[in-house]
């Protein structure tokens, strides 16, 4: 009866956690800076020297800190010869910084941009940036977790910035189950 009630307990368990190890794509702000390109990932009349990429991600951790988090690391284009920017992720070369937090009823993702610094060169606005930022969250979010629960936006910007931006941002479930067999 003992290796019954053990192998039950040992089942149960198992069926009720979840991984802790997954890979998801994660999206990025990168800058195209070093490259001929241009792109138009906000679908505004000009083109611009940035656009959204996603990257096959090991996450492990807390789900969605841990997609949240991934969104604002690094990233150097692979194979950049010399000369080419060291760093791509406009989070990181503007000082962005984003953070989430689990939550019973909602979940919270904290953008803060109160210490940005965007120079000339980068060729793209705040309000752009924000944009971008907004666009990554979605994607990676809507790729890598859902649980139906909605996340409240806590936008932190200059003092003397006054932008229009979303307080909430929804993830469908149902789109992250995946394409549908027949």
């Amino acid at each position: 009866m003992k290796p019954l009630l053990i192998a039950l307990l040992l089942l149960a368990s198992a069926l009720s956690s979840h991984a802790e190890r997954d890979i998801a794509p994660v999206y990025q702000p990168l800058s195209l800076l070093g490259t001929e390109l241009e792109a138009n990932p906000l679908g505004a009349e000009e083109p611009m020297a940035a656009d959204i990429f996603a990257t096959p991600t090991l996450v492990s951790s807390a789900y969605p800190e841990a997609i949240v988090h991934a969104i604002g690391r690094p990233h150097r284009f692979y194979n950049a010869p010399e000369g080419f920017p060291e760093e791509s992720n406009l989070l990181v070369m503007t000082g962005g910084k984003l953070e989430a937090e689990w939550g019973e009823e909602r979940h919270k993702i904290t953008i803060d941009f109160s210490k940005v610094s965007i120079e000339e060169h980068l060729g793209i606005t705040l309000q752009q940036l924000c944009d971008l930022t907004l666009l990554c969250l979605s994607k990676s979010l809507q790729q890598g977790y859902s649980d139906g629960k909605a996340f409240t936006l806590d936008w932190k910007l200059p003092s003397s910035v006054k932008l229009k931006l979303p307080s909430t941002l929804t993830i469908s479930p149902e789109a992250t189950a995946g394409p549908e067999t027949p």
